[in-house]
Parts: structure tokens; sequence; C-alpha cells
């Protein structure tokens, strides 16, 4: 599914981690602001992620389904962070490990 340069706004839907055969998501350059579904890591098919330039927050689900995809995938959602971009939340100072 390629939903990207769509000018979509608000949350990504949780009800996309309903589409377990879903293979493609491409959110990129969007208006989305919010945290990652936790629902998504059950898109067990997901090959290709781009959810990069919107406006995520919050931590990069760590699941096994979500190891596949680099920080290519996130990039340009400065509110996100986790091992995969390496950059986290400690005590809301924000640490970036180089």
């Amino acid at each position: 599914m390629d939903l990207s340069f769509n000018d979509l706004h608000g949350v990504i839907p949780r009800e996309l981690g309903q589409l377990q055969d879903l293979n493609i998501l491409f959110l990129n350059d969007n208006e989305l602001f919010g945290p990652i579904p936790e629902e998504l890591v059950n898109c067990l098919s997901l090959v290709a992620l781009n959810l990069s330039f919107n406006k995520l927050s919050g931590d990069i689900p760590t699941t096994k389904s979500f190891t596949r995809f680099t920080a290519e995938s996130y990039r340009g959602n400065k509110g996100l962070c986790g091992k995969k971009i390496g950059i986290f939340v400690i005590h809301t100072a924000l640490l970036q490990v180089t």
C-alpha cells in the first residue's frame, strides 16, 4: 500500500494491523503524527516500510517483524526514538548514540 506524498493528516490507523497479508506500507512524506501503532507488528508479511518525513513520535516497535527495517524507514521524524535510529529518551532528556 503506497500512500506516500498524499498530504495525509492524523495518526496512523491501528486497523492497519489487521491487514496480515500487507507486504508494503509506504506512508512517507505526509503529515502523520503520534506513535507508530503497536498493532502494526501483526503485519507479519510486511517486507517494506517507509514512515519517513512525518511528525511521528514515541518508540519504534522492537518486535521481530520490525527488525528488518533500517533507520531510513523512520528518518525525518524528530519525535521518534529507539535503538534502530540510535536515539533514546532517558528521563525526558534526549541522548543520541553515535
